[in-house]
């Protein structure tokens, strides 16, 4: 198994949610809506 940074894990754990939840719900019935965590992560002014 490979070794990841904590932050690493978070959007690992983004990714593979993102995947479950296509496989039981419609992608017409949700939105997806980004950008503070990555605001976060860049430690921008705007967080």
């Amino acid at each position: 198994m490979e070794k990841y940074l904590p932050e690493e894990h978070i959007e690992l754990f983004h990714l593979y949610f993102l995947e479950q939840l296509n496989l039981v719900m419609d992608k017409r019935l949700y939105v997806l809506k980004g950008g503070c965590n990555l605001r976060f992560f860049l430690k921008s002014i705007l967080f």
